[in-house]
């Protein structure tokens, strides 16, 4: 045994090569074998290695056969082209098949998948059943890396009561979810778009201390709700908040819009040295926060209460991001901020201005960027800006740390823009003008900027009548460019109405000129400067050039059979030239008939519609032709029934309460008023018409005046003969044949039931 080992002695050389600790020849003893152990198979062929992971899979996991046929049904139900009716037995044979068992498959990627697709395609009772099943787990879910896109499905299509269900699973969690990437993705998705003002409250309120992540309020306060009933709890409160938010600030936690609130209510509150130094933790991540409403509202406090270095420090951070975050519906307001606080209007200019002017036809196009040029153009202005907006601005005004006056800045920021935005309508007139809201901030730009304005008021000019989409035919380009005269805008020696004249004559002619007379639209441009005394050598320049103008108008007239028809704007315009007052306020010629208003019902509508006919009867009167007599009168039927039915109809009065035969003739009135729409029909009326003479011609006697309920119209009748009324037998039948009314029925080929009138005594 030993002599396999070389021993150096002193004074000798080893022998051979030194011992590396590894016998050369057979071991001193035999390795003990493990009876446990099994000697391995190697698999021979593919499907045996096949077979053999299958057993490793099941071994390591229980439910892989259950996942196995739930996948095999799940690649049937998950198509798109399958119909419900074909789907619905698939979903409740996989439910069924995993039920009980949801809780322990929900953290594999291929399992979760399942999952989802029965929340979506299931019926509301399968869906209850998921949700009761996971509801307890709802922590647990938001946490893991697959099973977290349970939560945002059961909460997109559960009902209220178990949106309800899953929100109030988070109470108590806020504070340690927020800390995780995965589950406060989660928790932010439910704050915004699923939770109810009181449990948003609640889910805030954790940030207060332990005692409100315990006991929740049943009505949603907020921190200055709850400083206003208990003042004696501030210090305890803002201590827990700051503790709570500081750790998130610097782990980089700054999108979630639960911290934003937690911020600008801290912020809103803290005074003095606490705020300040929130400040210089916020100030270089505020950036990240303008996509909120509230931390757009964080960003406008650390301006407002920060100095002229810290304020620099987070326009510096903005630089990058000014296109963007002018885009943005709640960014927008930071940089209007921005513009009203920071005294360096050299550093405005650098960063804001510099960043904008690269992107300003994108900006002009924009909702929420246009504003920012607004306000660049015309500050506050209540046509353009909401009074909210302004209110919330004009706080601003009065903090301590701007010392330059508001007009001053004003000025200078005018100043330092003017020139960007007069390019921009300089290059892109034609774009701008055609809509109404870019065409408002062409205007303003015109009004309120400095500088040469001559450029950018020929291009607008020159776009009004040249181009593939002339201003002066389209319905808002024309409407702007008659504001823009009304605007009076003069720029050195040169006006609009001068530059706008000049292109209307010069474009075409004098026989173009002519033609954009004719048409409505620019009819109404050309109106409106011969109306502006503005500029008057453009007034008498446009006058001269269409002084010509009715007389060729004369002569297209004599050319044609039909008369010329004018446009409302031509009409206006050969006023105009003639020295009459147009009125600008009234409208065209063609539309100044009077019409029923609006207010008066049906009836007064129908009245005013058949009056028309009526009026024309009279015709023959002024022709000295005596009007056709009825048939009674030719029968010889007395003189004075003759006389009162060739009177016309339009001249009858209303029936008079003298006699009882100016009640009789009234009626009758009423129904020759009414067209026969058959033969039939007119032999009725007319035979209704003699019976109505002959009871006309008796004495009927005499009865106080009484006041007689309105009777029914033709357009309600549905009956062809009227029913005699045997209400007054006394009265006898000739009395109360005369007060039988005679209706005519409408043109009509459906039956309609008789109606039996009320008689009026």
């Amino acid at each position: 045994f030993f002599s396999n080992f070389n021993f150096k002695m002193a004074g000798e050389k080893p022998a051979g090569k030194p011992f590396n600790g590894k016998f050369k020849g057979k071991r001193p003893y035999p390795a003990k074998e493990d009876p446990s152990k099994k000697p391995k198979t190697v698999p021979q062929n593919h499907k045996e290695q096949q077979e053999l992971r299958v057993q490793r899979k099941i071994a390591a996991n229980p439910n892989f056969t259950l996942i196995q046929e739930l996948k095999a049904l799940w690649e049937l139900a998950r198509q798109k082209r399958l119909s419900p009716k074909d789907r619905e037995p698939k979903i409740a044979r996989m439910l069924a098949m995993a039920k009980t068992h949801l809780k322990d498959i929900i953290f594999q990627h291929d399992s979760a998948r399942v999952v989802q697709t029965m929340i979506r395609y299931g019926t509301p009772e399968q869906r209850a059943l998921i949700h009761a099943e996971l509801v307890d787990h709802t922590v647990e879910l938001s946490k893991a890396k697959y099973s977290r896109h349970i939560v945002p499905k059961l909460l997109q299509y559960g009902t209220r009561q178990q949106r309800d269900a899953i929100v109030v699973k988070f109470y108590g969690h806020v504070r340690r979810l927020m800390r995780q990437k995965i589950a406060s993705e989660i928790l932010a998705a439910a704050y915004i778009d699923y939770s109810t003002a009181q449990q948003r409250a609640n889910l805030i309120a954790e940030f207060y201390g332990p005692q409100f992540a315990l006991f929740k309020h049943e009505s949603a306060k907020s921190l200055h709700d709850i400083l206003a009933e208990q003042p004696t709890k501030r210090p305890f409160l803002m201590k827990h908040l700051k503790q709570a938010i500081t750790p998130m600030l610097e782990k980089g936690l700054c999108s979630h819009l639960i911290l934003h609130r937690a911020l600008r209510e801290y912020l809103e509150e803290a005074e003095g040295d606490d705020r300040t130094n929130m400040m210089d933790t916020i100030k270089e991540l505020a950036v990240e926060m303008l996509h909120s409403k509230d931390g757009a509202r964080v960003a406008i406090l650390c301006l407002h209460h920060s100095g002229a270095k810290d304020r620099k420090i987070m326009l510096r951070s903005f630089k990058p991001y000014i296109p963007k975050i002018a885009q943005e519906e709640h960014g927008y307001m930071v940089l209007l901020a921005a513009l009203d606080v920071v005294d360096d209007t050299v550093l405005l200019k650098r960063t804001i201005l510099g960043e904008m002017e690269e992107h300003l036809m994108e900006l002009a196009t924009n909702l929420y960027s246009r504003k920012v040029l607004l306000y660049l153009a015309s500050h506050r202005s209540r046509q353009h800006f909401l009074p909210a907006l302004i209110e919330q601005l004009a706080k601003l005004d009065g903090n301590p740390h701007s010392k330059k006056d508001m007009a001053t800045r004003r000025k200078q920021l005018l100043e330092a823009s003017s020139p960007m935005l007069l390019q921009l309508v300089h290059e892109h007139a034609a774009e701008l003008c055609l809509e109404g809201q870019t065409a408002l901030l062409v205007r303003e730009i015109l009004c309120n900027c400095s500088g040469d304005l001559v450029p950018a008021m020929t291009s607008v000019a020159q776009t009004s009548v040249s181009g593939e989409a002339p201003l002066v035919h389209d319905a808002a380009g024309h409407r702007f460019l008659r504001k823009m005269v009304d605007q009076n805008i003069r720029s050195g020696d040169h006006t609009f109405n001068s530059i706008l004249v000049e292109q209307l004559v010069d474009a075409g002619g004098r026989s173009e000129l002519f033609k954009l007379a004719k048409s409505n639209r620019s009819a109404f441009v050309i109106l409106r400067l011969l109306e502006s005394t503005f500029d008057l050598e453009a007034n008498k320049r446009l006058r001269a050039e269409l002084s010509a103008f009715p007389t060729e108008l004369a002569a297209l007239d004599a050319k044609k059979k039909a008369p010329l028809e004018l446009s409302a704007g031509t009409k206006l315009i050969l006023s105009c030239l003639a020295g009459e007052d147009t009125g600008r306020s009234l409208q065209s010629p063609a539309k100044t008939e009077t019409k029923p208003k609006a207010k008066t019902g049906a009836k007064k509508a129908k009245k005013a519609k058949h009056s028309e006919p009526e009026a024309e009867a009279p015709a023959n009167e002024d022709d000295g032709a005596a009007a056709p007599a009825p048939k009674s009168a030719k029968k010889g039927k007395s003189k004075q029934t003759t006389e009162e039915s060739s009177t016309p109809k339009s001249a009858k009065k209303p029936a008079t309460q003298e006699t009882p035969k100016s009640t009789k003739k009234s009626k009758r009135s009423k129904s020759d008023a009414t067209p026969a729409s058959t033969s039939k029909t007119a032999k009725r009326q007319a035979k209704a018409d003699n019976d109505d003479n002959d009871d006309t011609a008796e004495p009927a006697p005499t009865t106080p005046p009484t006041k007689s309920k309105p009777t029914p119209k033709a357009k309600k009748s549905k009956a062809n003969t009227v029913e005699e009324d045997d209400v007054t037998p006394r009265r006898g039948k000739k009395a109360a044949a005369s007060e039988q009314e005679i209706v005519t029925p409408r043109r009509s080929a459906r039956k309609r039931k008789p109606v039996k009138h009320i008689e009026i005594s």
